[in-house]
């Protein structure tokens, strides 16, 4: 079984194990060595400011609104 992406009724109908082996974790979390490869490979679970819209950038000319800022990533998920 690959570990390609999958739709939520496909992943319950794979047994437990199998799970946590396709995420190389267990019911108690990652092994520490995961954990630390994870962490090198992909840094710290933090949210950073990403890059203004261009978009939503606008000028005070002409007596327009400048939004409030927005993070081009806010909708980084949604479909």
């Amino acid at each position: 079984m690959d570990s390609g992406t999958r739709s939520t009724s496909e992943y319950k109908k794979i047994p437990l194990e199998k799970i946590f082996n396709l995420l190389k974790a267990s019911a108690d979390g990652l092994a520490g060595s995961e954990a630390g490869r994870r962490l090198e490979i992909f840094g710290y679970n933090e949210i950073t400011e990403g890059k203004k819209s261009l978009l939503l950038r606008r000028d005070n000319r002409c007596g327009q609104h400048k939004p409030q800022d927005v993070s081009a990533n806010a909708d980084v998920g949604h479909k």
